[in-house]
């Protein structure tokens, strides 16, 4: 059983709505625009192989990728956005935190997803994880 902590998510919402800007400029540092439709989520695969692709010309070993401050924030800049996306489609959704990281609740609690998780997973499998097939697998009805 995960333990949620409480009063987290209206904090957190505050955030998410900062680090929005910080998503649409990783995207524009690769031309490409971001619409906050479910349609973008594979923009941002495209864009986070892109991220990959200069940490590894940068020489930062897969195994630091994790623990790497710039990774971090850009997972928590393109998960956000992933998060906006699924309010946009589906409503107010609810941050939730636990000792394991941030979960996103969907669908009043029917659903709980880590979209910073998922981008992570990119970032670190870039040809071989998909943000949009993950994403259409937990998000799309």
């Amino acid at each position: 059983m995960i333990n949620f902590k409480k009063d987290f998510d209206k904090e957190f919402h505050k955030v998410q709505k900062s680090m929005l800007a910080h998503a649409e400029q990783l995207a524009a540092n690769q031309g490409i625009s971001l619409d906050y439709t479910s349609g973008s989520i594979g923009a941002l695969d495209s864009i986070l192989v892109g991220i990959a692709r200069e940490f590894e010309e940068a020489n930062v070993p897969i195994d630091e990728i994790e623990t790497n401050e710039s990774a971090q924030g850009i997972a928590e800049a393109v998960g956000c956005y992933i998060a906006e996306c699924i309010e946009r489609q589906h409503g107010k959704g609810r941050w939730l935190k636990s000792e394991d990281g941030y979960g996103f609740e969907i669908r009043s609690g029917a659903t709980v997803v880590y979209p910073m998780l998922w981008v992570m997973k990119k970032m670190l499998d870039p040809s071989g994880y998909s943000l949009e097939h993950t994403y259409n697998k937990w998000v799309k009805p």
